[in-house]
């Protein structure tokens, strides 16, 4: 296919693993925000 990657294991975990605290993060941004909407409308 056209589409593979001439560097493929080694440059797909190194490229996880500079950013997969970026990922976690932004992540977690998502989980908390939801959950405080849940919250707010239990509340109602």
């Amino acid at each position: 296919p056209a589409n593979t990657n001439p560097r493929p294991k080694a440059e797909f975990e190194e490229t996880w693993g500079g950013h997969w605290l970026v990922h976690w993060s932004y992540a977690r941004k998502i989980e908390s925000a939801v959950t405080a909407l849940f919250r707010r409308d239990r509340i109602r």
